[in-house]
């Protein structure tokens, strides 16, 4: 790829400069072409060049020129496009964050996947809010590299009963950078789904809560306490837990200021034989917030094990949150989660050993005919034995009288 715009500035015809990288931003760099304008004059000197008013004049019109002709083009054949799209679109990414004035033309170039598009169909911003239902204010998105992980992220289970609210799926972190950058886009609001549920429980209602208000819970009464008590047991790695109103599926998440695209640029420095500063990723993870999907059957049982058994059930917490972590792309300590994991079979053995030592209900019961069993072998010996005596006392006697 050539690293300037291959373009060359005439005057009538007349040669001004071979490759004038004035004319374009540096984001447009593979554009090749000529431009001729009659109303710079055919003696400009190279400082006047360097200072004229006209140039950046020019400068304008021809990026705005060029950006149009792109539009033009995806409109009249996006098939076509979208191949062009797959080489060129992190140019355009490039070209929004440094140039403010045509940073919208810009944003509308960008394609994406969405929840409900599938994987295969791309989709511009101004298709999604063509979608949007009414009185939707925001644009929903999630980041993730891998299209089917994002559709299976636990904070996808809210929009999953729901195909009137789309969500944008961002494959690149450059995309989540633009987002945050840019905010909005005619008014509508970009919203990352993992932030608070807060912010997209109005376009969704109160579905999921009537999904699960029917399925065990853990008891009113002890929802405050079991929460004070995971985030005693977790206090070293997450801020607070709360009761998710949003999970249906799945047992917890995490959310808090580590954004996907911070996730996905360590995944990236892990696969490229990188290394990422762990220890600060983990103090970052420890501002999150896990919530709890209190009707979950791992939730339940886990409430009711910190009862009977505290160092199980501590066990199970950790193991919980480090699932939760493996699944958010967060990096703990993986030597203290495996000593952790090690150490909750060890216990799990025990405890499998202990029950197979205890009597069943099975043996409970097989016991009085065991005993009775037993004692009649036992008294049927002695009768033999008693009269196997007889027996010899009686030959003595008659030995004797002979």
């Amino acid at each position: 790829m050539q690293e300037s715009p291959d373009v060359h500035l005439y005057s009538r015809r007349v040669l001004i400069k071979e490759k004038c990288q004035e004319l374009l931003p540096h984001y447009l760099r593979y554009v090749k072409g000529v431009v001729d304008c009659e109303d710079l004059p055919l003696n400009i000197s190279r400082e006047n060049y360097q200072d004229t008013s006209l140039i950046s004049k020019l400068r304008n019109v021809v990026t705005r020129r060029v950006i149009k002709h792109i539009d033009d083009e995806a409109k009249r054949d996006p098939e076509k496009y979208i191949k062009w799209y797959e080489d060129f679109g992190n140019f355009l990414r490039e070209g929004i964050p440094v140039d403010n004035e045509n940073k919208d033309a810009l944003f509308r170039l960008l394609r994406f996947v969405s929840r409900n598009n599938g994987e295969k169909k791309l989709m511009s911003i101004e298709d999604y809010i063509k979608q949007m239902k009414e009185g939707q204010q925001k644009v929903y998105f999630i980041t993730n590299p891998v299209y089917q992980q994002a559709v299976k992220s636990p904070f996808m289970e809210p929009f999953k009963n729901n195909k009137d609210v789309d969500v944008l799926i961002l494959t690149s972190q450059f995309d989540e950078f633009i987002f945050k950058q840019l905010g909005d886009y005619q008014g509508k609001t970009f919203v990352n789904i993992e932030s608070a549920y807060e912010e997209i429980q109005k376009d969704l209602g109160n579905k999921i809560e009537d999904d699960v208000s029917t399925h065990s819970r853990i008891p009113e009464e002890d929802v405050t306490g079991f929460c004070l008590w995971m985030k005693n047991e977790l206090s070293d790695r997450i801020l607070k837990v709360t009761v998710s109103k949003r999970l249906k599926d799945s047992p917890a998440l995490l959310t808090g200021q580590m954004s996907s695209s911070m996730r996905m640029m360590m995944q990236m420095m892990e696969a490229q034989g990188g290394n990422p500063n762990v220890q600060q990723m983990q103090n970052m993870a420890k501002d999150n917030t896990l919530e709890l999907n209190a009707s979950h059957p791992i939730v339940v049982n886990l409430n009711q094990l910190r009862k009977t058994n505290k160092v199980m059930g501590s066990l199970v917490a950790k193991q919980l949150l480090d699932n939760v972590m493996i699944q958010s792309g967060i990096p703990f300590d993986m030597n203290e989660g495996i000593d952790r994991r090690y150490k909750m079979i060890s216990k799990f053995l025990e405890m499998t050993s202990e029950m197979g030592d205890a009597p069943t209900e099975t043996t409970r019961k097989e016991e009085p005919v065991l005993k009775q069993a037993q004692k009649m072998r036992a008294e049927g010996s002695d009768a033999k034995m008693t009269m196997e005596h007889t027996v010899d006392l009686d030959d003595l006697k008659d030995a004797q009288r002979k």
